[in-house]
Formats: C-alpha cells, sequence, structure tokens
C-alpha cells in the first residue's frame, strides 16, 4: 500500500509527482519505525488505505519550525467519503495529547492547487496563515490550535 501511495500519479499529483523506482526503496526505509506514522485502516474490513505522519514543522529553508505537522495520503478510491477527514482529526488529536510538550498548533502546508486538500484543512478548523513558493508551486500554510479543532469538530 505504501508502495502505491508514492508511485500513484493522483495520490502523488499535489506532492512533486511518483516517487522514481531508483528512490522507492530509501523512502519505504525512512518509513520504517517512525513513530508518528499512522495506517489508516478500515474498521469494517480491515482495509489498509492511507498513511497519516505527524513530524516536527520543517521550515522551507529546512530548520525545524516548533509546531507539529500532518500531512496524509489517501489512496484514490478512498477519496471522497470522509476517511481523510476522519483520519487527519484523529492524528492532530494525538499529536495535542501525546507530544510532550504540546505543541501550540499543528500546521499542514498543501499546494495552492490542492482544493480537495485546503477543504479538508479548512473543515477541521484549520486557518491559512500562509502563502509561500516552494517546489515550483504555490503552498498554503495551515495552523490550528487544540480549541479551534475541538470547536470546528464538536
Amino acid at each position: 500500500m505504501i508502495s502505491r501511495l508514492m508511485t500513484d500519479p493522483s495520490v502523488r499529483k499535489h506532492l512533486g509527482g511518483p516517487v522514481a523506482p531508483d528512490e522507492l526503496a530509501a523512502r519505504l526505509a525512512a518509513y520504517v519505525g517512525a513513530a508518528t506514522l499512522f495506517s489508516v485502516v478500515r474498521r469494517s474490513d480491515a482495509a489498509a488505505f492511507g498513511l497519516v505522519v505527524i513530524d516536527p514543522e520543517t521550515e522551507p529553508d529546512g530548520h525545524a519550525g516548533g509546531d507539529a505537522e500532518v500531512s496524509y495520503q489517501l489512496l484514490p478510491e478512498f477519496w471522497g467519503h470522509g476517511y481523510g477527514r476522519e483520519c487527519v482529526i484523529a492524528a492532530v488529536n494525538w499529536a495535542f495529547q501525546n507530544i510532550t510538550p504540546m505543541p501550540p498548533v499543528v500546521i499542514a502546508i498543501t499546494q495552492e492547487a490542492n482544493s480537495e486538500s485546503r477543504r479538508l484543512l479548512a473543515a477541521i478548523g484549520m486557518s491559512q496563515v500562509e502563502r509561500f513558493m516552494a517546489f515550483d508551486a504555490w503552498q498554503v500554510k495551515y495552523r490550528v490550535d487544540a480549541n479551534a479543532l475541538a470547536r470546528a469538530t464538536s
């Protein structure tokens, strides 16, 4: 499933394109043992269809930003069913409850062109705080604190 997420053109449309075959093994190895990587699994049949990662924020210049960052990928046939919203809320809640010291906010960055991801982030109470150019495309940074997340998801 992870290999498919990394090579599927639809999944990777706003993530720099499919990972090249010669890079795939290194990318997969980076996930092994990652403490803040979560598989997205459907309860009804245990189908694994996505990943959610909580990492320290990385600024465009490569330096740590101090907040936690959520990122996510789901297989296309599972889009549009509310799974993305559910798993991102769960991961962000996990970050606020388990990272010590608690991050003041959790951020997410997506390409400005990724309207589906932007709608998801807004729906869970994230506010757009920045727009910047990176990776040859406009990016949008969102943030949410624990109170705003609770208000938006209650």
